[in-house]
C-alpha cells in the first residue's frame, strides 16, 4: 500500500508537521489503496512563510521570465501525461478518454497563461482613470476533489502570470494525484516558494489560509456552505476572495439499471459525474451478484463565480493573481538606488531613535507635527478617523480599507489624506526582527493653502475626481527632505525656524508630486470640490442628527444626485455611509471613556433605535457594544 507522507514547500519535498493519517479508499475494489499524512497549521505557516519570502525576492520578475517558467510548467506537465491519466484512473475510477482530456487540459492551461501574458495590458485607461494591474502577493489556492490536475494547473498558472505565489491546498481524497502532480511540477525548477503544495484537510489547512494575514488572496472552487464561511473568515483581514461554489445533489439507485437506462440518466448529469457513474456501475456489475443492494453516486451542481472585491463579477476563478488599484505608481518598488539608499539612512536614524525608547511603539518628537511609530507584530484590524497627514512607510506591509477601496503598501510608499476620513488599517507584517516602522507628518489643511498661495506654487491640475486618500511612492527629494528632518531633532535650538521650513518642503514636494490633487482637491478648487468639503464638515459636526440628503444638497449649492455622485468619487462613500462611519466612532469613544450603557450612547450619537445601534456596531467592530467596550481600556489598534 502507498505512503504519501511528504508536503512541498520552498522547493523541497519535507516530512508534514502534521501527524494525522488519512486512508484512500481504490474505487474499483473497495480496499485501502494508501495512507497520507496530512498538514496541519503549523505546515501552513511555513507554506506562507515560504510564497512570502518568494514574493518578495520575485517582485521585480519580468513578464519574460514568468512567460519562461509557464513555458517550462507546460512542458513537463504535457510530457507526464501517460503517469497522470494512469493515475487518475486508479484512484477516480475515470473513463480513459476523459482522464486523458483532463491531463492534457491541466497542461495547456500553462501555454494558454503564457499566450494572455504575451500581450497584456497591465496598464490602460478606464474612462478618466488611468489603471494600473500589480501583483496581489501571496494567493492562496483551495481546489476540489473532482478536478485535481485542471484546478491546481489553471489556478496556479494566473497566479504566476500576475507575478503572484501561491500556497495550494488540494483535497486530501485526490492525495495521490496531488503527489504526483507536485513531483511533475517540481521538475520545472522553478524558484523556490514560487508555489507551495499542502493535502490537508480544509478544516485545518484551508481555515489556516483563511485567518492568516499573509495571505493576500483566497480563491476557492467547492461547496456554498464552506463558500460562505471563507467569506466570514476572510472579513478579519480585508482578503479579496474568488468563490466558484457548488453543492451536494445525491442521487439513489434502487437497482443496477439497464444500459439503455443508465444511458438516457446520465445524459442529464454533468461530465464529471457522468465519468464517475460509469465507472461505478461497471465495477459492481463485475463484483457483485444481480439484485444486489442499493449504489449512491454524487453529482456536481451548476457553479458561480463570485468575487468579493468587485461589484462586477468575474466569471473566471483563474484570474486569482492579481488586483486593480488606482496608483500611478508601484508599492514598494524603489527602481532608483539613491532611493533605496535614502529609505535605509531613514530606517537607520529611526530605529536609533527607539533604541532608548523602551517599549514605547508610538513616539513623539519635539515637533507636534511629526512623530514616528512602530508595530513589532502583525496587528489587528484597528479602525478611525484619518486626519489629513501623510504617513511613510520604512518597512513592513500595511493594508487600509477606505469605503470599498482597499490600498496596500510597503517599504517607499506613503499614505496621504487631503480631509478627515473613516478607515480601517491593518499591519500584516512585522516582528521582532523586522518591524514596522513609519513618519507621520500631520497636515493642517490651512496652513496648506496659506502656504500655496503665499508661495505662488500652481495647483496640480487634474481633469478628473480624485479620492481624498492616495498611495503614492516616494521620490527621492521627498526622502532627503525627511532625513533633514530627523537630523534637525538632534539640534533643538533649530527646531523652531528650521522645522517650519522643512515642513514647508515637505508640503511642497507633496503637492507637485503624482499624489497632489489629493491634498489640494477643495484647498483651493472649484465649486465641486469645496462643495464636497462643506459637506463632510456638516456631517462632522452634525453627525447626530438626521442627515437630509436634500437639506445637505441645497446648502452646498448642489444637486443631490451630483453632491451624492462627487462626494462618493472623493470619498469612496455615500453621505449616509460617512456619517454612519463617524457616528459609530464617536459612539467607541464614548464607550471607552466608561460609565455610559450602550442604549445611552446610541441615542447620543443620533440612533433612533438601541438594536438597529448594536446591529451596526457590530458589522463594523466585530463585536457587541458591551463584548467591545471590555477590551477598548486596553491599547487600540490605530487605523
Amino acid at each position: 500500500m502507498k505512503s504519501i507522507d511528504t508536503i512541498y514547500i520552498k522547493g523541497q519535498f519535507v516530512t508534514p508537521h502534521g501527524t494525522e493519517r488519512f486512508t484512500l479508499v481504490d474505487p474499483v475494489t473497495e480496499q485501502k489503496a494508501a495512507h497520507v499524512i496530512l498538514a496541519d497549521e503549523v505546515d501552513a505557516d511555513n507554506a506562507i512563510a515560504a510564497a512570502t519570502s518568494a514574493y518578495h525576492e520575485l517582485a521585480g520578475s519580468s513578464r519574460e521570465q514568468r512567460m519562461g517558467w509557464l513555458a517550462r510548467l507546460h512542458e513537463v506537465v504535457a510530457n507526464a501525461e501517460v503517469e497522470l491519466t494512469a493515475t487518475m484512473i486508479e484512484e477516480y475510477g475515470g473513463p480513459h478518454n476523459i482522464s486523458v482530456a483532463t491531463s492534457r487540459r491541466a497542461a495547456a492551461s500553462f501555454d494558454q497563461a503564457r499566450a494572455l501574458l504575451a500581450d497584456y495590458q497591465f496598464e490602460r485607461q478606464v474612462a478618466s482613470a488611468r489603471v494600473r494591474m500589480e501583483s496581489l502577493g501571496v494567493v492562496g489556492l483551495i481546489t476540489p476533489w473532482n478536478a485535481n490536475y485542471g484546478m491546481i494547473c489553471s489556478k496556479l498558472a494566473m497566479a504566476i502570470a500576475a507575478g503572484s505565489t501561491a500556497v495550494i491546498k488540494p483535497s486530501e481524497l485526490s492525495a495521490r494525484q496531488t503527489d504526483l502532480l507536485t513531483r511533475v511540477l517540481h521538475r520545472a525548477e522553478l524558484p523556490p516558494g514560487l508555489f507551495n503544495i499542502l493535502t490537508g484537510r480544509g478544516d485545518v489547512v484551508g481555515a489556516a489560509f483563511v485567518r492568516h494575514p499573509g495571505i493576500a488572496k483566497i480563491s476557492f472552487t467547492g461547496s456554498t456552505a464552506v463558500g460562505k464561511s471563507i467569506v466570514r473568515g476572510s472579513a478579519e483581514t480585508l482578503k479579496r476572495v474568488t468563490l466558484e461554489l457548488g453543492g451536494k445533489s445525491p442521487m439513489t439507485m434502487r437497482k443496477t439499471p439497464s444500459p439503455s437506462q443508465t444511458t438516457r440518466s446520465m445524459a442529464c448529469m454533468p461530465m464529471c459525474s457522468r465519468a464517475m457513474l460509469r465507472v461505478r456501475i461497471a465495477s459492481h456489475a463485475a463484483s457483485r451478484p444481480a439484485g444486489s443492494s442499493s449504489m449512491a453516486c454524487t453529482t456536481s451542481r451548476w457553479r458561480r463565480s463570485v468575487d468579493s472585491s468587485s461589484r462586477v463579477s468575474d466569471v473566471s476563478s483563474a484570474y486569482s493573481g492579481w488586483k486593480s488599484i488606482s496608483n500611478q505608481r508601484p508599492c514598494w518598488a524603489m527602481n532608483n538606488r539613491s532611493e533605496r539608499v535614502l529609505l535605509g539612512q531613514l530606517l537607520d536614524t529611526v530605529r536609533e531613535r527607539y533604541a532608548g525608547a523602551g517599549d514605547s511603539d508610538d513616539l513623539p518628537t519635539a515637533l507636534p507635527w511629526l512623530g514616528l511609530v512602530r508595530r513589532r507584530a502583525p496587528t489587528p484590524i484597528g479602525r478611525g478617523m484619518l486626519e489629513p497627514s501623510m504617513c511613510l512607510m520604512l518597512q513592513g506591509e500595511k493594508q487600509m480599507l477606505v469605503g470599498e477601496r482597499v490600498l496596500r503598501y510597503g517599504a517607499g510608499c506613503y499614505v496621504q489624506a487631503g480631509t478627515a476620513m473613516p478607515v480601517s488599517g491593518q499591519v500584516v507584517r512585522a516582528s521582532d526582527d523586522e518591524a514596522y516602522y513609519g513618519i507621520r507628518v500631520d497636515l493642517d489643511p490651512k496652513e496648506l493653502a496659506s502656504f500655496l498661495l503665499e508661495m505662488r506654487i500652481p495647483m496640480p491640475s487634474h481633469d478628473d475626481d480624485p479620492p481624498f486618500v492616495s498611495v503614492e511612492r516616494a521620490e527621492w527629494a521627498l526622502l532627503e527632505t525627511l532625513e533633514r528632518l530627523l537630523r534637525l531633532l538632534n539640534r533643538p535650538s533649530d527646531l523652531p525656524v528650521l522645522g517650519r521650513l522643512l515642513k514647508q518642503e515637505i508640503m511642497y514636494h507633496l503637492v507637485t508630486g503624482p499624489g497632489g490633487p489629493t491634498l489640494t482637491r477643495g484647498l483651493m478648487g472649484g465649486q465641486r470640490e469645496s462643495a464636497v468639503n462643506k459637506a463632510i464638515g456638516w456631517i462632522r459636526e452634525h453627525y447626530d442628527v438626521p442627515l437630509r440628503i436634500a437639506e445637505l444638497a441645497e446648502a452646498v449649492h448642489l444637486s443631490p444626485s451630483v453632491l451624492h455622485r462627487r462626494f462618493k468619487a472623493a470619498t469612496i462613500m455615500s453621505p449616509l455611509q460617512y456619517q454612519k462611519q463617524v457616528r459609530l466612532l464617536e459612539a467607541r469613544k464614548l464607550l471607552m471613556g466608561g460609565g455610559i450603557e450602550a442604549a445611552n450612547v446610541a441615542f447620543q450619537v443620533g440612533y433612533e433605535s438601541p438594536s438597529q445601534f448594536s446591529r451596526e456596531y457590530r458589522r463594523l467592530f466585530g463585536a457587541s457594544p458591551i463584548q467591545d467596550a471590555e477590551q477598548l481600556r486596553g491599547v487600540m489598534p490605530s487605523p
